[in-house]
Parts: C-alpha cells; sequence; structure tokens
C-alpha cells in the first residue's frame, strides 16, 4: 500500500566545487558483511550528497517496517544481492556527467546476468546539460540492466536542487515495490555565521605570473567540530549556488578557526571586462575583515587525518588543492607524537607559487612534516608536474605504501588526480588493487 511522504523537506544544493572522488567512498572489503536486509540502498558519493540521501532513504524504509541494508556502491559485488527484493542506488556525477570512481568500479564487477533479475532504482545527483554531459548515468543504468536487473521505476536525475527529484523517485518505488515509507529525510545542516577575521596573499605576484591565491581566517560564533579535509559550503550573499571548499584548520587546536585556502577566479565578459567568481570575489575582493559570511559544514570522513596519528601518510597536491594539509600539519603536531608524513606538492613557479611554503617549511623544522618534495612546471630548472616526482621517487614511495603502511592523499584538480592515481597504480603494480579495497588511496578532486 502506498503511504505519502510527510517529510519535512531539506534543502540542498549540490556543489560541482570542491568534492570529493570515488576513492572517498570507498571502504575496506575487511569490513562486516551485509546483513540479511531485502532492501540493498547503496551509494557512490563525492561530497557526501548522495551518501546523506541514502541515509535517509534507509531510514524512510525502516520506519515504514521494511528491513533494510546501507553500504557504499564501491565495496559490493553481484553477489551480494542473491535473495534481496530490490536494489536503490544514488550515484553522484561529476559537473561533466561522469561517474566516481567506486560506482566505475562497481561496474567492472558486473557480468551479464551477474545481478539475477533483481529489481533496481537509480536516482543520479550532480552532472548538467545534455548528450554526453549526460553519459554516466545513462552507462551505470545500461550495466544494471544488462547484467539482468530489472528497473522498478524510471531513472530520476537531480542537477540542482535534489529534494524534489528525490520525493518524486521514492513515490514512484511506493508504487512499484509496494513499499510503506515512514517519516524521515536527509539531515539538514544549518548555516552558521562565520566573521573573517584573516586574510593573507599567498602567491608572489611581484615574482611572476601567479595565479592569485589567498588564505582565509572564519572565525565562528560557537565551537564547532571539524578536521582538515572537511569542507566548508558557502553561498553568494544574494543567493545561488553554494561553492565549496576544503578546511585547512582543525577544531582540536582550536574549535572556532576555519582556515580556507581560495584562488581568486577570474573571467571576461562580452564586453571585455574584468570579472569576478561570485564567491571568491565576495570572500577576498568585497566582505571587508571582520564582516560576515554563511557557511554549511559538511564533514568528509573519508578524507580526514588518520584517527592514530603516528599513521604514515602522503599527501600529494597541485595549486589550490594543497588547502586541507596546512591542517593536516596542525591536528599531528598537536597530537605530540605524529608519525611520518611526506608533501609532493606541485604549482607553476617556486618563485611565487609556492603556497604555504613557510607553514610547511615550519613543520619540517618541528618534525611534523618529514619530507616535502615540489615540482614546478613552468620554472626552466624544474619543468615537471607532481607525478613526475612520484616516478623519480618509485622505490621510496614503495615503500611508505608497502612496507610502512602510509595512507595516500591526493588533492586537486581531476585531471591531476587522475595523472596522480594511475601513476601510483603502475608504480604499485599488483599491490595497487588492494590498497583502493582498503582504502587507503583517498582524493578530492575538484572541476
Amino acid at each position: 500500500m502506498f503511504f505519502p511522504l510527510p517529510f519535512v523537506w531539506m534543502r540542498d544544493h549540490l556543489s560541482v566545487g570542491l568534492s570529493a572522488s570515488g576513492f572517498s567512498s570507498w571502504a575496506s572489503r575487511s569490513a562486516p558483511a551485509l546483513g540479511t536486509g531485502e532492501i540493498v540502498v547503496a551509494h557512490a558519493t563525492r561530497d557526501g550528497t548522495a551518501r546523506r540521501f541514502a541515509e535517509a532513504t534507509a531510514r524512510a524504509l525502516e520506519a515504514g517496517g521494511q528491513s533494510v541494508e546501507l553500504a557504499a556502491l564501491g565495496v559490493l559485488r553481484p553477489e551480494d544481492f542473491r535473495g534481496r527484493r530490490a536494489l536503490l542506488i544514488l550515484a553522484e556525477t561529476t559537473g561533466e556527467g561522469e561517474l566516481t570512481e567506486g560506482a566505475r568500479r562497481f561496474l567492472q564487477r558486473l557480468t551479464p546476468g551477474s545481478l539475477g533479475e533483481i529489481r533496481f532504482a537509480l536516482l543520479t545527483l550532480g552532472g548538467r546539460g545534455d548528450g554526453a554531459l549526460r553519459r554516466g548515468d545513462q552507462i551505470l543504468r545500461g550495466a544494471l540492466r544488462a547484467a539482468g536487473g530489472r528497473e522498478a521505476a524510471p531513472m530520476a536525475r537531480a542537477e540542482g536542487e535534489a529534494t524534489a527529484v528525490w520525493t518524486a523517485w521514492l513515490q514512484e518505488l511506493c508504487v512499484s515495490l509496494r513499499l510503506r515509507f515512514g517519516g524521515a529525510a536527509p539531515d539538514e545542516v544549518a548555516a552558521k555565521r562565520f566573521r573573517i577575521v584573516g586574510r593573507g596573499r599567498l602567491d608572489e605576484p611581484i615574482r611572476g605570473d601567479t595565479q592569485e591565491t589567498w588564505s582565509l581566517i572564519l572565525e565562528a560564533e560557537t565551537e564547532l567540530d571539524f578536521h582538515p579535509g572537511d569542507i566548508l559550503r558557502i553561498a553568494p550573499a544574494a543567493g545561488g549556488r553554494e561553492r565549496s571548499y576544503s578546511i585547512g584548520s582543525s577544531s582540536v587546536v582550536d574549535p572556532r578557526l576555519v582556515v580556507l585556502t581560495l584562488r581568486l577566479h577570474r573571467h571576461v565578459d562580452e564586453k571585455g571586462a574584468l570579472g569576478y567568481g561570485r564567491v571568491s570575489g565576495e570572500l577576498i575582493r568585497d566582505t571587508p575583515l571582520g564582516g560576515l559570511v554563511l557557511g554549511r559544514l559538511q564533514q568528509q570522513p573519508a578524507f580526514r587525518p588518520p584517527a592514530d596519528p603516528m599513521q604514515p601518510i602522503v599527501m600529494i597536491a597541485a595549486g589550490s588543492g594543497v588547502a586541507p594539509f596546512p591542517g593536516f600539519l596542525d591536528e599531528r603536531e598537536a597530537s605530540g607524537w605524529a608519525g611520518p608524513a611526506w608533501l609532493i606538492f606541485g604549482n607553476r613557479h617556486r618563485r611565487g607559487d609556492f603556497l604555504w611554503d613557510e607553514r610547511f617549511q615550519a613543520a619540517l623544522r618541528d618534525g611534523s612534516l618529514t619530507r616535502l618534495d615540489t615540482a614546478f612546471s613552468r620554472d626552466a630548472d624544474d619543468g615537471d608536474y607532481v607525478h613526475d616526482r612520484l616516478r623519480e621517487q618509485a622505490n621510496e614511495l614503495r615503500r611508505w605504501l608497502i612496507e610502512d603502511g602510509a595512507l595516500v592523499y591526493i588533492c586537486g584538480r581531476r585531471e591531476m588526480t587522475r595523472e596522480v592515481e594511475a601513476t601510483i597504480a603502475a608504480i604499485l603494480a599488483e599491490s595497487a588493487e588492494p590498497m583502493r579495497e582498503e582504502h587507503r588511496i583517498r582524493v578530492d578532486a575538484f572541476d
């Protein structure tokens, strides 16, 4: 019997800015296996949106008396669905419609008929435009059907505000699968007020052609719980799509101060006038020190520093992708007993583009950073990228990852993170797959 959904809906503006790639949704296959629930709700998440909606879907089903299992799609295999009633997938895509790495890995495990005839429903979040820009969700849908799955409801796509699409999708499932739904909704993260208390230029334009990049220090009105690698989502003052920024500080050190690294986005309009990105322009150019901004904290547990500060880590970043790593070092220094940490950083010019240089040099002196390698692609005496440094240090990287059990964190533009992932896979050869399955390679990529 169909029951209308008495939900108090959240507003969720999907962001295609800084976001976690599919590695962020992987978990170890050594984790407990799925239970015996009839319905599997699986998520493939980049910035946590799909996970939140998947959790809400599971709560709604359970409140209606259904037996549900919730899991990350990237760790599931076709055999996990034997004897199940339905598979519900909530998957994020990039701004260009590409699937997360976790979703792609799930696809690789599918073979013709491997899903039996399980009923499935697919909701994708993110992406934009038509044609090739929507290819990811069509690929996933086609693969599920080719593996024997039967659609319980038409595929739904949310390209902006997700709640209304999600509501309609759930209602369709109610009718098709004859499910009871209870009153549950995604957790809404309330916006907090922050005061801009510090701002400093990180690049040095006097030394060459640099990309304007700033550090921003925000003070919250109350104490908050956050870690480096979590996200602060800020919307323009006049309204519009939020932008997501990786946090480079820790509440372990100060529960009210949030540190961001922002590159000022520039554009030229049709009349030739110079303009700035709506959010970066407001934060860097328009809002004075002491001014207030609204932001929503979004936890990103998969990209936080390890709970054990003695765990060796390798941090790889290019440009403003270095944003979370000063906070990684702050948190490790605060522990008083941090293990080895290696940073590989790349940008265009050493003289002018070495973001957070002084902070990293101080970390080398106090021991919270063990090793620092750099690559500056436009310097005549360098010309390399971070993946070139990885190849040069292949033996050392293997030692850190295989012998010492280090975790890898990669942050930067999507093209860069893909190149780095491919390089690490080539260096590790057969060892790469277990590391990925154990969630020891973690990626935060943005467009």
